[in-house]
């Protein structure tokens, strides 16, 4: 998508790819700071009766 909107006029090339390293350092800092939180979540919720919806290994005490 991005090649059509230079092939159109609608962007410079370097609108495109200034666009595609502002998306990706704002992608990769967000995940980088949401993976503790999301790894303790799923810690936590697995001990609970929504297991079944995060994983498919069976409970540890089955």
């Amino acid at each position: 998508m991005a090649f059509v909107r230079v092939y159109i006029g609608a962007h410079f090339p370097v609108d495109v790819a200034a666009g595609l390293l502002v998306g990706a350092g704002i992608s990769v800092t967000g995940f980088l700071l949401l993976r503790p939180v999301g790894t303790r979540s799923v810690g936590l919720l697995s001990r609970t009766w929504a297991r079944p919806l995060l994983t498919a290994a069976p409970a540890a005490d089955a």
